[in-house]
């Protein structure tokens, strides 16, 4: 059997730091956890729904916009080949989450 995990997010960890405040950073920068998903033969399925810059808010200027454009990209990588779609929030979410779980069936087959 072939396992599949999919990903819905807008591709940002937010961790609590040991009582040292809060620390943003693209998906799988701190710890390389997709590798070892895809290691252990699980495809991941990638929906990213796009961070939308927010150039007149503070926190957004203070904590995300120094990494925005490094969103993206750590979402495909962390996606497996061919199963990263990325949407934005005022797009059809339903329809890129049917073609992305309708990408992941064509490969799948039934034994006995």
């Amino acid at each position: 059997p072939q396992e599949v995990l999919f990903i819905v997010t807008d591709g940002l960890n937010d961790e609590l730091l040991n009582g040292a405040g809060r620390t943003y950073s693209p998906i799988n920068t701190q710890a390389n956890w997709c590798t070892t998903i895809k290691g252990r033969g699980i495809r991941i399925a990638f929906l990213y729904l796009t961070y939308n810059p927010l150039p007149t808010n503070a926190w957004y200027n203070t904590y995300i916009a120094p990494v925005q454009s490094q969103i993206a990209p750590a979402a495909q990588s962390c996606a497996s080949p061919g199963l990263f779609f990325q949407v934005n929030t005022d797009g059809d979410i339903s329809a890129a989450m049917t073609a992305l779980f309708q990408k992941v069936i064509a490969t799948a087959h039934l034994t006995q």
